[in-house]
């Protein structure tokens, strides 16, 4: 395999080749000069462990590629970025889902509020009756969507940036509070206006 290396310094000046390669070719075979190494950080802590490295072995000199850090902490400023406003967008767009999916709900099943306020029941009871099905609902749905979302991150991490996500309890509980949170929000006020439904309206020639 043979290509051209572009880092915008000094190792552009230079020709890679296979340890064996080399051997084969000059016959050298006194160890080595360079050692070069991928390590998973940012620029300031890749800096702190140069010049740790340089402090705790003088004949060694620790030197940072420039270009590939700073290009990789571009990329990862701006998909945390764009990962912050997709996550906005689609909390918009799923309270908007949920708040019509449940005023349909609410619709379908006038008849049944209708009757048990005939029967008695209150506002507060039915209200607590729908909050408790749609939270349910937010809860199961954010399990399952913690789930897939550690997947799809895992499997993003491990093509484009070479590395495994560790999984996050705290985050993916409040990840799972969260969703439950904005059910129960957007599913609040079309349960408020099911449960003033009028049961001699509803029930009528029933």
């Amino acid at each position: 395999m043979a290509g051209i290396l572009q880092t915008g310094s000094n190792e552009e000046g230079l020709i890679y080749l296979n340890f064996n390669d080399l051997k084969a070719l000059t016959g050298y075979d006194r160890g080595f000069d360079v050692v070069e190494c991928s390590i998973k950080g940012s620029e300031d802590s890749l800096r702190a462990l140069s010049h740790k490295l340089e402090s705790s072995f003088p004949e060694v000199k620790a030197q940072l590629v420039e270009r590939v850090a700073k290009s990789e902490g571009r990329v990862l400023s701006r998909l945390q970025s764009l990962v912050w406003i997709v996550t906005l967008v689609v909390m918009v767009l799923t309270m908007v889902c949920v708040s019509t999916t449940m005023l349909a709900a609410a619709a379908e099943r006038r008849q049944e509020i209708g009757l048990r306020k005939a029967l008695g029941a209150d506002k507060l009871s039915i209200i607590r009756q729908f909050m408790a099905e749609s939270l349910m609902l937010g809860l199961v749905g954010g399990v399952l969507g913690t789930i897939l979302g550690y997947g799809f991150a895992l499997y993003v991490s491990q093509t484009v940036f070479a590395s495994a996500v560790k999984p996050d309890l705290i985050l993916a509980l409040f990840t799972v509070a969260a969703a439950a949170a904005v059910t129960g929000i957007s599913s609040y006020l079309p349960v408020y206006q099911a449960s003033k439904t009028d049961p001699a309206v509803v029930l009528r020639g029933e």
